[in-house]
């Protein structure tokens, strides 16, 4: 491991770690590489895995220890003379040791500052209140403990209409349903992508539940899905990119409907780095948040369409490097995939392809 960091205290450019992502690791550096900085910077990825199919996108790769990743990095970016660090895993974690980070002049980026502002945007009741609390439109939602509690939320609220749940704390698509009434239990086993669940059948799996895990119930929102991609700088909005979610592609928007409530966000929560934002509208049209993620979303290669590069965009921010811009555009975008050769294995990797 040492002699592969080894290189980095000789590079004369300025060098950005990237620890491993939620989907993202892969994209993020394709878009550093395919930036006019490209040949300025020197790229360092880790992940606790083999991840040949990411970790050679990287000029170093390195591999993350599975305890104590982050006392490793620290370590390791110290010695290293590291100017930039990008977390997406363990953000809470790394904020504790920010004061080191920077004691040694290494910028740290985790998603916001603070250990609260973490605390809020991972915890999606308190969240929740806080965006009603300065009036952002927000989907309400009841905080259930309890099977008895689970049962009288989701009764409150199928009297008004369609009913979800999602856990309280968590990445989003892992744990949210759909409550359907008369959906057969069997459905939802043949379409992994369909999150739609029996409601009845809910309800006896989380009584099952020795822990019964905090989940929100929520009315559902039967209008389209936004997922909007940006670049902040201590609660300023400096980038950002909207994608559109339909059922075979996507719309990528360099100007989106959210814009606005993306910038009052970005306010409150003091949004600080590649962050991602998810909303849905309602029948009427009307949009609201579901959800903050500090860390880059899973799609943002997509956004690379809109001929805007946020990622390489920070990294010129806090480089002070001069970043060459093509005019931003709109685009329609389909995800296929192809296969990357690893070893005697082969992945399959998405890639983006414009309509």
């Amino acid at each position: 491991m040492t002699q592969i960091l080894s290189s980095c205290k000789t590079q004369k450019t300025f060098s950005v770690w990237l620890t491993q992502g939620f989907s993202s690791q892969r994209d993020i550096l394709m878009a550093l590489n395919s930036s006019s900085i490209k040949s300025r910077i020197t790229t360092i990825a880790s992940h606790r895995e083999q991840r040949d199919e990411i970790l050679s996108m990287a000029d170093v790769s390195v591999i993350e220890p599975k305890v104590d990743g982050c006392k490793f990095i620290l370590e390791q970016t110290i010695a290293q003379q590291v100017d930039l660090v990008l977390v997406s895993h363990f953000n809470a974690k790394y904020e504790q040791q920010r004061d080191l980070f920077e004691q040694h002049g290494i910028t740290l980026i985790t998603g916001t500052r603070g250990a609260n502002a973490h605390h809020v945007l991972e915890d999606k009741f308190e969240f929740t209140q806080q965006c009603q609390q300065a009036d952002i439109a927000v989907v309400d939602a009841i905080k259930v403990e309890s099977t008895l509690q689970l049962q009288n939320a989701i009764n409150c609220l199928q009297q008004q209409g369609n009913v979800c749940v999602k856990p309280v704390v968590g990445v989003f698509a892992q744990g949210f349903w759909q409550l359907i009434n008369d959906i057969n239990y069997f459905d939802n086993l043949f379409d992994p992508t369909n999150y739609q669940v029996n409601t009845q059948q809910f309800i006896e799996a989380y009584d099952k539940q020795e822990l019964k895990r905090p989940y929100l119930v929520m009315p559902f929102l039967s209008g389209e899905e936004c997922s909007v991609d940006m670049f902040c700088v201590a609660g300023q909005v400096m980038n950002m990119v909207t994608r559109i979610k339909k059922d075979q592609w996507q719309e990528v928007l360099p100007i989106g409907p959210c814009d606005d409530i993306v910038i009052r966000l970005a306010q409150v929560f003091q949004l600080d780095g590649i962050i991602n934002a998810q909303f849905r509208q309602d029948r009427q049209g009307k949009w609201y948040v579901l959800e903050v993620n500090s860390r880059p979303s899973g799609g943002i290669g997509m956004t690379l369409h809109s001929h805007i590069n946020l990622m390489a965009e920070c990294v010129a921010y806090y480089s002070k490097l001069s970043l060459n811009r093509l005019a931003p555009k709109t685009a329609l975008v389909r995800a296929v995939s192809h296969s990357v050769e690893v070893g005697n294995l082969t992945h399959a990797k998405g890639l983006y392809h414009v309509l």
